[in-house]
C-alpha cells in the first residue's frame, strides 16, 4: 500500500502544492507513516483540488518546478519565467501560461521525475 501511495503522490505533489501548501505538508507528514491508505491519500488530494485558485499557491508551486531547470536554463528563459510570474501576479495572464512555459522547459531539459507530474495536464484541462 505504501508503494502505491508514494507512486500516486509523485504524480500529484506539485498539483496539490499549487492548491494548498498546508494540505501538501499534511500529506508529506501522513506519508512518513508506515500505515498509509490509498483511499485516505486520494481524499486528501481531492480536498486540495476542490479549493479555489490562490495566486500565492500557484506562484509557490511554479517556483518549485522552476527549481528543476534553473541551473540549465538560459538567461532569456529565466527572464521569461520571472516575467510570466510578474504578469500573473498582476492578473495580466492566466496560470496556464506559466505552466505551458514550464512544460516547454521540461521538453528541452528532460527530468524523469517531473515527466510524470499531473500538474501540466490538469491546468491545460481546466483552462480550456
Amino acid at each position: 500500500m505504501k508503494k502505491e501511495c508514494e507512486k500516486l503522490w509523485a504524480t500529484q505533489k506539485y498539483l496539490v502544492l499549487s492548491k494548498s501548501q498546508k494540505i501538501y505538508n499534511e500529506i508529506r507528514e501522513y506519508l512518513k507513516s508506515d500505515d498509509v491508505n490509498l483511499e485516505i491519500l486520494k481524499n486528501k488530494i481531492s480536498l486540495a483540488l476542490n479549493l479555489k485558485e490562490d495566486k500565492s499557491q500557484i506562484l509557490n508551486s511554479s517556483k518549485h518546478i522552476w527549481g528543476y531547470f534553473k541551473k540549465q536554463a538560459k538567461s532569456n528563459e529565466k527572464n521569461k519565467f520571472f516575467f510570466l510570474l510578474s504578469e500573473y501576479k498582476l492578473s495580466k495572464i492566466h496560470n496556464i501560461e506559466i505552466f505551458c512555459f514550464l512544460e516547454q522547459l521540461l521538453i528541452m531539459y528532460p527530468n524523469e521525475y517531473l515527466q510524470n507530474t499531473s500538474i501540466f495536464d490538469y491546468y491545460k484541462k481546466i483552462n480550456k
